[in-house]
């Protein structure tokens, strides 16, 4: 949170958060596991991102939900839930 907008998470500080939950929680993780984890959150964050910059969509901060809209969930294309 306390860097500038253009910086870039590099394997140092991976290494970093490793050792920081390893000290903290005697985890024995990894700084490529500290990496994939970044990844795979960075990767989902955009269509959370996505849905609530649209109107109707909200954060539920009681039960830590993101809300979609009657009208949003009917455009939504979900073939996983028609099987």
């Amino acid at each position: 949170k306390k860097q500038h907008a253009g910086f870039k998470v590099k394997k140092s500080h991976h290494m970093l958060c490793a050792d920081a939950l390893n000290k903290k929680f005697g985890m024995g993780v990894t700084a490529d596991q500290v990496d994939r984890h970044y990844r795979y959150h960075k990767e989902n964050w955009k269509y959370i991102a996505a849905a609530l910059s649209k109107s109707g969509n909200a954060f539920d901060h009681t039960r830590f939900l993101v809300t979609i809209s009657e009208s949003e969930k009917a455009t939504l294309c979900v073939s996983f839930l028609q099987n």
